[in-house]
């Protein structure tokens, strides 16, 4: 993936969080030279009384 605001190589990140009773995983494009970022993906699973929750939401990167 092409950086839009410069031009350059765009490398894949995952990074992960963990927040108590859940965590969050995002997916996201960030410049090797200016640093800007897409975020394209955040899983979140959480843990409830009686079962793990999993939510996923997907953004539209071009």
């Amino acid at each position: 993936m092409i950086c839009t605001k410069c031009r350059n190589d765009m490398q894949l990140v995952i990074q992960s969080e963990n927040l108590g009773n859940r965590v969050r995983v995002v997916y996201l494009y960030q410049c090797v030279a200016c640093r800007r970022s897409l975020t394209f993906e955040i899983v979140e699973v959480r843990r409830d009384t009686d079962r793990i929750v999993i939510t996923k939401s997907r953004m539209n990167v071009s």
